[in-house]
């Protein structure tokens, strides 16, 4: 499987995180959501976020080290994005 998420910088100390599209037809009808807490902070390849959809369960690794300081509010419709990739899950500041 490819990369399961995307990456933007939205600013020079924001970045947003999100999955990609493949992955998202991948996962199904979602069912359940797991992210990390606004304020935990991050290592390349740590957990930060569980997904279950109606066909597999993603363990999402962050691809970079940070804190996160905003987890996406409307997470509920995040597979309906209006954007290639979806919408965002979190926002982190990464270490410098």
């Amino acid at each position: 499987m490819e990369q399961p998420w995307w990456i933007d910088h939205q600013a020079r100390d924001l970045v947003a995180v999100g999955l990609n599209k493949s992955v998202l037809q991948e996962l199904g009808q979602p069912n359940f959501i797991d992210v990390a807490l606004v304020g935990t902070q991050l290592k390349t390849n740590d957990s930060l976020a569980t997904i279950e959809g109606q066909k597999m369960i993603v363990d999402l690794k962050s691809p970079l080290d940070g804190v996160i300081v905003a987890v996406n509010p409307a997470l509920e419709g995040w597979v309906a994005a209006d954007s290639d990739d979806g919408q965002w899950l979190i926002k982190v500041q990464p270490f410098s």
